[in-house]
């Protein structure tokens, strides 16, 4: 059983809205777990029919969305890494208001 006090609402999406674009767009793996509140329909795009379709746009655009969705990326990483560094001053600061 997952810890409901670990999880994290990081937006909250209404359709038509997508999900999964960062993915979609460069074949990365998710950056984060997705729950329904309400039954949903889906539609599954696989990488490799998502690059048959991307073929078509321009060579630039296509470079300026590998560009857009890698910064998108990194910036999952920073916020993951200051995350953790939070957690620890959180840890520190109750250790010295207990002493």
């Amino acid at each position: 059983m997952q810890d409901e006090s670990k999880k994290v609402i990081v937006s909250e999406i209404v359709s038509p809205e997508i999900l999964g674009e960062i993915s979609f767009l460069n074949g990365s793996p998710r950056t984060a777990t997705v729950s329904a509140k309400t039954d949903v329909e889906i539609f599954i795009l696989s990488y490799e029919k998502a690059k048959q379709e991307i073929s078509d746009i321009p060579t630039w655009f296509r470079m300026v969305l590998l560009a857009f969705t890698n910064r998108m990326k990194s910036c999952d990483a920073k916020i993951k890494e200051y995350d953790q560094k939070v957690k620890q001053l959180e840890v520190e600061v109750a250790k010295l208001k207990a002493s």
